[in-house]
Order: C-alpha cells, then sequence, then structure tokens
C-alpha cells in the first residue's frame, strides 16, 4: 500500500489521497486487532497448553462474549499504568533529589542536580516502562482466566 501510495504521490488527485488514507486507517485497526488476539492467543495457549490457532479460537471467544468488561478493562487498565508510570518517575526523582541534596559526598560535589536527575528520571521511566508492561500482561491473563 505504501508502494503504490509513494509512486502516485505525484499527481494532485484528493480522492485518491482519501482512499490511501482510509485504506492506512483500515490496515492499522486490522492491525491492531491482529496483535491483540496474538497477544491473548500465547496467553492461551501459555495457560491451558492448547495449540495455537485453539487457543486464538477460544481467547476470541472470550474476549467477544465480554466485548463490554473488555473495554472497561482495558480503558482502566490503560489509566492505571500511565499513573504507574509517572508515580514510579516521580517517587525515584523525589527519593534522588533527597539523596543528592542531603547526603554528603553528593552535596558538596554537585554543583547541578539537572544532569544526574535527568538521567535518573530516564532510567526511572524505562524500569517503569517495563514494570508497568508486565503488569498489563498480568492483567489480561487475569481477565481472560476470570471469564473463560
Amino acid at each position: 500500500m505504501a508502494y503504490i501510495q509513494s509512486k502516485t504521490q505525484n499527481q494532485a488527485n484528493a480522492f485518491q489521497k482519501s482512499v490511501f488514507c482510509c485504506c492506512q486507517c483500515c490496515l492499522r485497526c486490522l492491525r491492531c486487532c491482529c496483535d491483540k488476539i496474538n497477544k491473548n492467543a500465547f496467553i492461551f495457549t501459555a495457560l491451558y497448553g492448547n495449540a495455537f490457532l485453539v487457543g486464538a479460537w477460544n481467547a476470541f471467544r472470550v474476549v467477544f462474549e465480554n466485548i463490554a468488561r473488555v473495554a472497561a478493562i482495558n480503558m482502566v487498565g490503560e489509566w492505571i499504568i500511565i499513573l504507574g508510570k509517572l508515580l514510579i518517575t516521580a517517587a525515584t526523582l523525589g527519593i534522588s533529589a533527597l539523596i543528592l541534596t542531603s547526603a554528603e559526598p553528593y552535596k558538596s560535589d554537585l554543583y547541578s542536580l539537572v544532569l544526574p536527575l535527568t538521567v535518573i528520571s530516564l532510567i526511572a521511566y524505562v524500569v517503569g516502562a517495563c514494570f508497568m508492561a508486565l503488569y498489563e500482561v498480568s492483567i489480561d491473563v487475569i481477565f481472560l482466566c476470570l471469564f473463560d
């Protein structure tokens, strides 16, 4: 799709651009759905030991039968994950700032706290994102176990 769009990009046809835009949007939605089904299929396969396609079908069935619950859990889960990342980063940054301003070897040797706290906050965000990704998978596992 991107190849065809790049070859016909020089033409100034508004209809053609809108058709390509709609097609790319539909393909992104399809990719998102396939990624979610794939993730749930792997969870189902790991939990019950079924074949992948059987696990994919069972996971799709469970999600489709409980679509309202899936939507609610995903919305609440996304907010919890975002808040978790921010809370982990802020707590680590606050504790690090407290240590750097009050502990003696750091207090007298540092001229500015900007660079150390920036590095610490980036590392804390990466660690928080990894932890919250694990938390997201555990939400999906608990959901599939509960409603199967």
